[in-house]
């Protein structure tokens, strides 16, 4: 930024002529040790928001050492990738006594007198100065930081302080309808997800109600699941090894895939030989209840994560079957009965104990058909609204 940049009354001064950065800790005498202060990690900070969690306080002789000091209306900026990037900035506010200590990854920012700390909030958060910032920072990969000779160098405007002020309300005012315009569009994604759930919920309560049901194992031919033993994964090769991961409701991601050799594939395969128009169920972590269709043409081995189910084609369609799991009924119940605590799982057992309503494969497709007719619409709408979301 130069000079000439500016609007004429305003001045371009260095950061460290309006303010302290990272200003001494105030002596024992004047900051006895049984004081309670607000202690903030690196974690209790949010990202771009300015938003800070103060639910922790400590006595200051615990963190008076190997901690950073700051009070109220410093500005707390995160030194160390990737928080720096990432905008973890924030004004200190309402802290315990009105001191806090917190990471050693901050720098403090103390304006002076007559200086608007949110007029510089918003000026330090912006993707330009934390672009010049990342370009200007020193030290090994995973450790780079920006230098606290950087920020007190760094050429920052200088306006008067009505024009600060005038400028933070108008920044504000914007903010604030940003915030409105989000939260309209996480209702609309709201009402589009349960639409869509709805359109499943209903359809699969009435079949139970007037088709026979069926466990799993009556009517699908095979049921098992990919390797309990994961063999050497790389990140090119000619095998693909399919895990949970790779899963979504109705779709194969494959961005992110792994392989194995023809050897460790065929002893897999031996025993989970997933082919086209099978069912693939994942049953364990986080994305667990996910069904899809494998559409694909060639073999690839499956973890252990990740279950195959064979439906017997002569009563069962290979995409009924995976509405039917994938529908919030069933994933309801599924994800209830799992196991485990740091991994929750279903197990195969359980997957074979599904009961599922049978009707005609004539209604089984009219049923795919009406789900398939309703659910992309709805989601290429999900899609536009993330779309919105990125761009505000």
């Amino acid at each position: 930024m130069e000079k000439n940049d500016l609007p004429e009354s305003w001045e371009l001064v260095s950061l460290s002529t309006i303010a302290k950065i990272n200003p001494p800790k105030p002596s024992k005498d004047e900051l006895l040790d049984n004081t309670l202060v607000s202690f903030v990690p690196m974690k209790s900070v949010e990202e771009l928001t300015g938003k800070i969690n103060l639910n922790e306080t400590r006595k200051c002789g615990e963190v008076r050492k190997g901690y950073t000091y700051f009070q109220n209306d410093d500005i707390l900026f995160a030194k160390i990738t990737p928080c720096m990037e990432n905008g973890k900035i924030a004004i200190a506010d309402k802290l315990e006594n009105r001191i806090g200590f917190g990471s050693t990854e901050f720098h403090v920012i103390r304006l002076k007198d007559k200086i608007n700390p949110r007029f510089y909030f918003h000026y330090l958060i912006q993707d330009y100065f934390r672009n010049k910032a990342q370009h200007k920072m020193g030290g090994t990969a995973g450790q780079l930081r920006v230098s606290s000779n950087y920020m007190k160098d760094f050429l920052v405007p200088l306006p008067s302080i009505d024009e600060q002020g005038r400028i933070v309300e108008k920044i504000e005012k914007l903010f604030s309808k940003l915030n409105d315009t989000k939260n309209i569009l996480d209702n609309v994604k709201l009402s589009l997800r349960l639409c869509k759930q709805s359109i499943e919920k209903s359809i699969f309560e009435n079949l139970e109600k007037t088709c026979d049901l069926k466990n799993l194992d009556d009517v699908c031919i095979k049921i098992n699941d990919g390797t309990h033993n994961s063999p050497p994964n790389f990140p090119k090769g000619k095998i693909p090894y399919i895990t949970a991961k790779n899963i979504r409701p109705r779709k194969l991601d494959l961005s992110n895939i792994t392989y194995i050799s023809k050897e460790d594939h065929e002893k897999i395969f031996a025993r989970c030989n997933p082919q086209k128009g099978d069912v693939l169920y994942t049953k364990d972590g986080v994305g667990l209840g996910y069904a899809v269709v494998n559409n694909l043409d060639f073999e690839f081995s499956l973890l252990s994560s990740v279950a195959l189910l064979k439906p017997n084609r002569d009563i069962l369609d290979s995409n009924y079957l995976m509405h039917f799991l994938n529908n919030p009924i069933n994933y309801a119940s599924m994800t209830k009965k799992s196991l485990g605590s740091a991994i929750t799982r279903i197990v195969i057992h359980q997957i074979k104990a599904i009961q599922i309503p049978i009707p005609s494969l004539e209604k089984q497709q009219q049923i795919v058909s009406q789900i398939e007719r309703g659910v992309p619409l709805i989601e290429h709408n999900e899609k536009i609204i993330n779309f919105m979301f990125k761009k505000l």
